[in-house]
């Protein structure tokens, strides 16, 4: 099955090692395939207003892409010793769909 996907969509497989309800959302964390038998999974968090799957579950779904800014923090650079202000960044994955 080919899909035509819009902007800020894309399709995530993996498999579900947790899911957590938090309010009114269950967060999925997703283990996305590892490239070779030496290298970790890449982790991913799915929000979804159900759940979208079993733990230990293998899934192929539609998400829409966003993220937000986190909270600011100080840091301070080892070379020069000055401290500047950082913010981490935070991808979101908002579930769409299953798909076969």
């Amino acid at each position: 099955m080919k899909l035509l996907l819009d902007g800020n969509y894309s399709v995530i497989s993996g498999r579900i090692r947790s899911a957590e309800k938090r309010g009114e959302y269950v967060y999925s964390i997703v283990a996305l395939p590892a490239p070779d038998q030496f290298t970790s999974p890449g982790l991913v968090e799915v929000r979804s207003p159900k759940r979208i799957g079993d733990k230990e579950q293998d899934i192929r779904i539609l998400v829409k892409c966003g993220g937000y800014f986190g909270n600011p923090y100080r840091y301070t650079d080892k070379d020069t010793g000055e401290q500047v202000s950082r913010r981490a960044f935070n991808n979101s994955y908002t579930f769409i769909e299953a798909i076969e």
